[in-house]
């Protein structure tokens, strides 16, 4: 009974130092096992953050896509109004050459009445002079009889030329005045074309620097959009590069949880067949003691 008990006691001692052992194991699995919880832990932050900073480059990127079809609206509104200023400026320059025309054509047509009212007042000048100075002469009236005729004769083609109505009682110094009259106001009208055309220099002018201005604009606008695309493929290009950087630490977590998993069932799988081993033996000893 002494070396059964004796045999018994180291038994249960040798089972306590594999229970020892096994706890030792079990504790150092358990270890690695939060270990490996805490990396999980820490890798989920890591897919955390740069999740968080895909959502931030994501909301960048729409900021910068709005902005670009903004610049891309606004440099086609500024073509668009380019396009009818300049529209409006080759209608002011049509219009102006054909004021420019009209102009030239009053111009000479006023030279032209201007060289013929010159001739009829000196001739009438002379003719004034040459009835004083013969006004006792039978000669000198038939002279001034046939100039006068000749001056009648020069002013009813001006009349006829100018489309004027003058009727057969009118005198010489009234068919003057009707010519007078006449050349005043293409005067005027002459003077309103002249004004005319200096308030479409103007307006010119005007859109012309409007004009400048709407290239410049829209130019700038283009440069801007340059820039804006340029940024936005690279906001993408970060955004994507994230993407499989999210989806790398993504599948690192599920390889350590796999294996985090396979190592706690191989432990206690371990652990089983140990303490099934153990029993055996056990058993088996005291079988073996009874007999």
């Amino acid at each position: 009974m002494w070396q059964l008990k004796t045999e018994l006691e180291n038994a249960v001692e040798a089972l306590k130092g594999e229970i020892w052992s096994l706890n030792g194991q079990l504790k150092a699995s358990i270890l690695d096992r939060e270990q490996l919880q805490d990396r999980v832990v820490q890798l989920d932050s890591s897919l955390a953050a740069e999740k968080k900073r895909a959502d931030a480059l994501d909301c960048e990127l729409s900021e910068q896509t709005e902005l670009t079809e903004k610049a891309s609206r606004q440099a086609a509104e500024a073509e668009n109004e380019s396009n009818r200023r300049l529209a409006e400026c080759l209608e002011m320059e049509t219009r102006r050459e054909q004021v420019e025309k009209a102009y030239a054509q009053l111009s000479e047509y006023y030279s032209q009445l201007q060289a013929a009212y010159n001739v009829i007042y000196a001739k009438m000048a002379e003719l004034e002079k040459e009835r004083t100075q013969n006004q006792q002469q039978q000669t000198a009236t038939t002279s001034g009889g046939d100039s006068g005729s000749n001056v009648r004769d020069v002013i009813d083609t001006m009349i006829s030329e100018l489309h004027l109505e003058a009727t057969e009682d009118m005198d010489l110094h009234a068919r003057v005045l009707l010519i007078q009259k006449t050349l005043r106001e293409k005067l005027a009208e002459l003077e309103e074309h002249r004004q005319a055309i200096a308030e479409h220099r103007r307006a010119n002018e005007e859109l012309h620097e409007q004009l400048q201005c709407l290239e410049e604009e829209t130019h700038k606008a283009g440069g801007e959009n340059r820039d804006a695309k340029a940024r936005l493929l690279q906001l993408e290009g970060d955004l994507e590069w994230k993407q499989d950087e999210c989806d790398s630490l993504r599948r690192r977590v599920d390889e350590l949880q796999t294996t985090i998993d396979q190592l706690v069932e191989r432990n206690h799988e371990s652990d089983i067949r140990e303490r099934k081993i153990k029993e055996r033996d056990i058993t088996g000893s005291l079988q073996k003691r009874g007999l």
